[in-house]
Protein backbone atom coordinates (compact mmCIF):
# COMPACT_ATOMS: atom_id res chain seq x y z
CA UNK A 1 0.00 0.00 0.00
CA UNK A 2 3.14 2.75 1.03
CA UNK A 3 4.25 1.74 -2.40
CA UNK A 4 1.39 2.74 -4.27
CA UNK A 5 1.10 5.94 -2.13
CA UNK A 6 4.54 6.65 -3.19
CA UNK A 7 3.47 6.70 -6.66
CA UNK A 8 0.38 8.78 -6.03
CA UNK A 9 2.65 11.54 -4.51
CA UNK A 10 5.69 11.82 -6.78
CA UNK A 11 5.77 14.46 -9.04
CA UNK A 12 3.57 17.22 -6.81
CA UNK A 13 4.87 19.83 -5.39
CA UNK A 14 2.50 20.25 -2.57
CA UNK A 15 3.66 20.76 0.92
CA UNK A 16 1.43 17.75 1.61
CA UNK A 17 3.37 15.69 -0.99
CA UNK A 18 6.42 16.48 0.30
CA UNK A 19 5.95 15.94 3.43
CA UNK A 20 4.39 12.35 2.54
CA UNK A 21 7.30 11.33 0.11
CA UNK A 22 9.74 12.91 3.14
CA UNK A 23 8.27 10.38 5.46
CA UNK A 24 8.04 7.59 2.89
CA UNK A 25 12.05 7.93 2.13
CA UNK A 26 12.93 6.58 5.39
CA UNK A 27 10.46 3.86 5.53
CA UNK A 28 11.74 -0.27 6.23
CA UNK A 29 10.58 -1.39 3.05
CA UNK A 30 13.66 -0.37 0.52
CA UNK A 31 11.65 -0.01 -2.72
CA UNK A 32 9.22 2.43 -0.93
CA UNK A 33 12.66 4.34 0.19
CA UNK A 34 13.48 4.19 -3.51
CA UNK A 35 11.15 5.46 -5.16
CA UNK A 36 10.36 8.28 -2.37
CA UNK A 37 13.67 9.45 -2.76
CA UNK A 38 13.71 9.00 -6.41
CA UNK A 39 10.52 11.49 -5.89
CA UNK A 40 12.15 14.06 -3.86
CA UNK A 41 15.23 14.24 -6.18
CA UNK A 42 14.16 13.87 -9.42
CA UNK A 43 10.62 14.18 -9.89
CA UNK A 44 10.28 17.76 -8.23
CA UNK A 45 12.22 20.93 -8.67
CA UNK A 46 11.04 22.47 -5.00
CA UNK A 47 14.43 23.20 -3.05
CA UNK A 48 13.91 23.81 0.91
CA UNK A 49 16.19 22.90 3.79
CA UNK A 50 13.63 19.42 4.75
CA UNK A 51 13.68 18.27 0.92
CA UNK A 52 17.68 18.33 1.51
CA UNK A 53 17.69 16.99 5.05
CA UNK A 54 15.78 13.62 3.53
CA UNK A 55 18.28 13.37 0.69
CA UNK A 56 21.27 13.78 3.43
CA UNK A 57 19.57 11.44 5.46
CA UNK A 58 19.11 8.53 2.42
CA UNK A 59 23.18 8.74 1.28
CA UNK A 60 24.09 6.39 3.98
CA UNK A 61 21.51 4.50 3.49
CA UNK A 62 21.96 0.14 2.89
CA UNK A 63 20.28 0.07 -0.68
CA UNK A 64 22.64 1.16 -3.62
CA UNK A 65 19.95 2.71 -5.89
CA UNK A 66 18.33 4.68 -2.68
CA UNK A 67 22.09 6.66 -1.84
CA UNK A 68 22.55 7.72 -5.43
CA UNK A 69 19.15 9.00 -5.97
CA UNK A 70 19.95 10.85 -2.84
CA UNK A 71 23.02 12.00 -4.26
CA UNK A 72 21.81 13.34 -7.22
CA UNK A 73 19.19 14.68 -5.88
CA UNK A 74 21.32 16.65 -3.83
CA UNK A 75 23.19 17.27 -6.77
CA UNK A 76 21.13 19.00 -9.07
CA UNK A 77 20.46 21.31 -6.29
CA UNK A 78 23.75 22.27 -6.22
CA UNK A 79 24.27 21.08 -2.79
CA UNK A 80 28.72 20.78 -2.91
CA UNK A 81 28.62 18.63 0.39
CA UNK A 82 27.36 15.72 -1.00
CA UNK A 83 31.05 15.44 -3.44
CA UNK A 84 32.91 13.12 -1.00
CA UNK A 85 30.02 10.82 -0.87
CA UNK A 86 29.47 10.85 -4.83
CA UNK A 87 33.33 10.21 -4.87
CA UNK A 88 32.75 7.09 -2.15
CA UNK A 89 30.02 5.55 -4.96
CA UNK A 90 31.77 5.81 -8.12
CA UNK A 91 34.91 3.98 -6.82
CA UNK A 92 32.38 1.12 -5.76
CA UNK A 93 30.54 1.32 -9.52
CA UNK A 94 28.85 3.35 -11.44
CA UNK A 95 25.29 4.18 -11.82
CA UNK A 96 22.93 7.00 -14.25
CA UNK A 97 21.75 9.13 -10.72
CA UNK A 98 25.77 9.20 -10.01
CA UNK A 99 26.87 10.16 -13.11
CA UNK A 100 23.80 12.42 -13.61
CA UNK A 101 25.21 13.77 -10.18
CA UNK A 102 28.64 14.35 -11.52
CA UNK A 103 27.76 16.05 -14.21
CA UNK A 104 25.40 18.74 -12.22
CA UNK A 105 27.96 19.69 -9.98
CA UNK A 106 30.81 20.04 -12.78
CA UNK A 107 33.47 19.66 -10.68
CA UNK A 108 37.23 18.55 -11.32
CA UNK A 109 36.91 16.66 -7.54
CA UNK A 110 35.29 14.10 -9.43
CA UNK A 111 37.74 13.15 -12.18
CA UNK A 112 40.08 10.42 -10.44
CA UNK A 113 36.50 8.83 -9.30
CA UNK A 114 35.20 8.95 -12.89
CA UNK A 115 38.41 7.78 -14.00
CA UNK A 116 38.71 4.69 -12.00
CA UNK A 117 34.99 3.91 -13.22
CA UNK A 118 35.48 3.02 -16.92
CA UNK A 119 35.96 -0.65 -16.53
CA UNK A 120 37.66 -2.66 -19.75
CA UNK A 121 36.98 0.84 -22.18
CA UNK A 122 33.26 0.77 -21.25
CA UNK A 123 31.20 2.23 -18.53
CA UNK A 124 28.84 -0.66 -17.45
CA UNK A 125 26.13 -0.54 -14.82
CA UNK A 126 25.54 -4.42 -14.03
CA UNK A 127 21.59 -5.07 -13.68
CA UNK A 128 21.09 -8.59 -13.15
CA UNK A 129 22.19 -10.58 -16.30
CA UNK A 130 22.43 -7.56 -18.21
CA UNK A 131 24.93 -3.88 -17.98
CA UNK A 132 23.51 -1.33 -19.29
CA UNK A 133 26.57 0.79 -21.28
CA UNK A 134 26.75 3.92 -19.51
CA UNK A 135 30.15 5.52 -21.75
CA UNK A 136 28.27 8.12 -23.19
CA UNK A 137 27.06 9.47 -19.90
CA UNK A 138 30.31 8.90 -18.30
CA UNK A 139 31.86 11.00 -21.38
CA UNK A 140 29.57 13.69 -20.44
CA UNK A 141 30.39 13.69 -16.64
CA UNK A 142 33.74 14.00 -17.84
CA UNK A 143 33.58 17.19 -20.29
CA UNK A 144 31.40 18.94 -17.35
CA UNK A 145 33.96 18.52 -14.78
CA UNK A 146 36.93 19.45 -17.11
CA UNK A 147 38.62 16.58 -16.66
Amino acid sequence: MRFGVVFGLSGHDSQEAIDGLIELSADTDEDVRDWATFGLGQLIETNTPAIRAALHARVDDPCTAVRGEAIEGLATRGDRSVVPFLIRELLDGVSLPLLNAATALATPDLCKALAAARNGGLVVQEAGKHGYDLTVEWEEARRACNC
